[in-house]
C-alpha cells in the first residue's frame, strides 16, 4: 500500500513516540501548519478528537488537514530549531492564527545612524530590517545575548546623529563604563567601525556564520604572521564564541554542510523514508513518508 493510499488517521496512527516535528498539508500539498512535540504519537492524536472538544480556530485547521507528516530529532531542544526552520521556510497561515491573536517574535536591526538590534512582535518594515519570526522568545532571545556578548552595541534609545555628537549632546551610560558599548553617543567609536558590527550580525541571521568564520581564521593566521599576536587572539576568541553558539544541535551547526540526505528503513511489513534538505548547517527542509507493504 502506497504512502498516498492511507487516511490522515492512518497516518498519525504511525507516528512515533519520540521528540519532533510535524506538518499538515491542505489538498492542494501546501503546508499550513508546523509545529513541535516532545511525544509526536501523543500530541498529534489531540487535534483528532470530537470536534467540540477543540476551539473554533483548531477546528477549521483540522477541517482543512489532508496530509501529515514529521521528523523525529534527538531532542526538545533540536524540535524546536527545527520547527523554526520550516515556519520561517514555509511561513505556514495556521501557525499565526492558532497563537490567540499574538504574533511571533522578530528580531530588528533598525535604520538610524547607529542602529539598535532587539527584539519586537510589531512588524513595521519602514523602521529597519526584520529577521524572523521565531517560534520561540528564548531562542530569539538566545541569539541576542550573543549578540549583546561578542558586538558592543548600544541599548538606549537616543536618537543618535553624528550632529548630535558634535553638538555634545549625550553623556555615556554604565554600558559604556561597564565595556559593553562603545560609546558611539559620544563618538568614541567610528560610524565605519560601528557599521562594521551591524553587517556581521546581519550576515549570520541570514545564515553566514561559516563564511565569517573562515574570514576570521584567514585574519587570525595574517595577523599571527606579521607579530600582531593580541589582534590574532581576538579573532581566535570570536571563532571559538561562534563555532560553540552555532554548534549546540544537529538541526542547526557550524558545520559547513549543504547536502541532501535520504534514508529508507524496513520493519517487518512498515517501511520508512527519510528526506532532510540541509544548507549551510541548518535543516530547511525534512519529509518523512511511511509505507505498508503488502508482501
Amino acid at each position: 500500500m502506497s504512502d498516498k493510499s492511507l487516511t490522515v488517521r492512518e497516518k498519525i496512527a504511525l507516528f512515533p513516540h519520540s521528540p519532533g516535528v510535524y506538518r499538515y498539508y491542505d489538498a492542494s500539498g501546501k503546508v499550513i501548519y508546523v509545529g513541535k512535540a516532545k511525544d509526536l504519537h501523543k500530541r498529534v492524536a489531540q487535534y483528532f478528537v470530537p470536534p467540540e472538544r477543540l476551539n473554533v480556530k483548531t477546528r477549521i485547521l483540522v477541517s482543512k488537514i489532508a496530509d501529515a507528516q514529521f521528523s523525529v530529532v534527538d531532542s526538545e531542544a533540536d524540535a524546536l530549531l527545527l520547527e523554526n526552520n520550516l515556519i520561517k521556510q514555509y511561513k505556514p497561515h495556521y501557525n499565526i492564527l492558532l497563537k490567540d491573536s499574538k504574533t511571533y517574535p522578530w528580531i530588528v536591526i533598525t535604520n538610524d545612524e547607529f542602529p539598535k538590534v532587539y527584539l519586537t512582535r510589531r512588524v513595521d518594515r519602514k523602521s529597519g530590517t526584520y529577521f524572523g519570526p521565531y517560534s520561540s522568545v528564548s531562542h530569539a532571545n538566545y541569539l541576542l545575548e550573543f549578540f549583546r556578548k561578542n558586538y558592543p552595541l548600544r541599548s538606549c534609545n537616543l536618537k543618535i546623529t553624528g550632529d548630535a555628537i558634535l553638538r555634545g549632546k549625550f553623556r555615556p551610560c554604565l554600558d559604556f563604563h561597564i565595556g559593553r558599548c562603545k560609546g558611539c553617543c559620544i563618538g568614541a567609536v567610528s560610524k565605519e567601525e560601528y557599521s562594521s558590527y551591524i553587517t556581521e550580525i546581519t550576515r549570520l541571521l541570514k545564515g553566514g556564520v561559516n563564511e565569517i568564520i573562515r574570514e576570521y581564521e584567514a585574519e587570525m593566521k595574517r595577523a599571527a604572521s606579521e607579530l600582531r599576536f593580541e589582534e590574532a587572539q581576538v579573532c581566535k576568541n570570536r571563532i571559538e564564541s561562534l563555532k560553540k553558539h552555532y554548534s549546540h544541535s544537529i538541526i542547526s551547526s557550524a558545520a559547513d554542510t549543504s547536502c541532501d540526505v535520504f534514508s529508507l528503513v524496513f520493519d517487518g511489513q512498515e517501511a520508512f523514508g527519510n528526506f532532510l534538505r540541509v544548507r549551510g548547517g541548518a535543516v530547511i527542509q525534512s519529509l518523512n513518508l511511511g509505507f505498508k507493504m503488502n508482501i
